[in-house]
């Protein structure tokens, strides 16, 4: 799903940023090519290919290109 809206949008991989709840999820458009960070409220283990926050309070700085 992740390829094909991005396709439909036109984008390429890397303009795109996906965040899920689901680590695994987000693991697979990493291996995609896009961006990814998991959503992790409590604070779950996430594979260590798959950056997480625990609120969306944390993502503006990573759509900014902060580190």
């Amino acid at each position: 799903m992740y390829a094909a809206g991005r396709e439909l949008l036109g984008l390429d991989p890397g303009a795109c940023l996906v965040v899920d709840d689901d680590p695994q999820l987000v693991l697979a458009a990493i291996r995609l090519g896009h961006h990814g960070v998991a959503l992790t409220r409590g604070g779950e283990p996430t594979p260590a290919a798959v950056p997480a926050i625990r609120s969306l309070d944390e993502l503006p700085p990573i759509v900014n290109g902060a580190p």
